[in-house]
């Protein structure tokens, strides 16, 4: 696909949601994440074969402004066969590019691309209570919060938090 779905950005520049085509990109702005330590469960940065393992078995998508990446996302099921039609997910943001509309553009289009892959559902399995953006952003999408697991995430200072559980169930498309 070129493009799947363009949008403006609050700050008026162009946003294009496309099919993933750069690990290189992705993979940085993933260490990023990973290195701030808020979102995501990893503790090291990947390499390019850990990168692929994770982001790359089933469907990613990018979201480009010019020749910058400024977001990404993976969708693939989150459990094998009998439990194969609940989609799982996996969204970054670039942090200079936040508070910008690119975590909606891709939720958006994850539940409209979910939909027409046959996932029946969408399910987060481990989104961190402090990550309230996130949580936000979800619970505007229909999203419910399903569960909690305390103490679920070991926080670099020592600290755990809880990690909620998030499910939304889609429409046929």
């Amino acid at each position: 696909m070129t493009g799947y779905k363009s949008i403006s950005l609050k700050d008026g520049a162009q946003a294009i949601l496309k099919d993933h085509d750069d690990d290189a990109s992705v993979l940085a702005l993933l260490n990023v994440i990973i290195q701030e330590g808020n979102t995501y469960p990893q503790r090291d940065p990947l390499d390019i074969e850990g990168f692929r393992r994770y982001w790359l078995s089933d469907r990613a998508y990018c979201v480009w402004v010019h020749d910058r990446l400024v977001g990404a996302f993976f969708l693939r099921p989150n459990h094998p066969g009998r439990c194969s039609h609940i989609a799982n997910g996996g969204f970054i943001v670039h942090p200079d590019w936040r508070g910008q509309g690119l975590g909606r553009l891709m939720g958006e289009a994850a539940l409209e691309i979910a939909a027409k892959l046959r996932f029946q559902a969408l399910q987060f399995n481990l989104v961190f209570a402090s990550n309230l953006p996130s949580l936000k952003l979800w619970l505007s999408l229909g999203f419910t919060i399903i569960g909690r697991i305390p103490q679920a995430v070991a926080l670099d200072d020592g600290r755990y938090e809880d990690a909620l559980l998030l499910h939304r169930h889609l429409d046929a498309p």
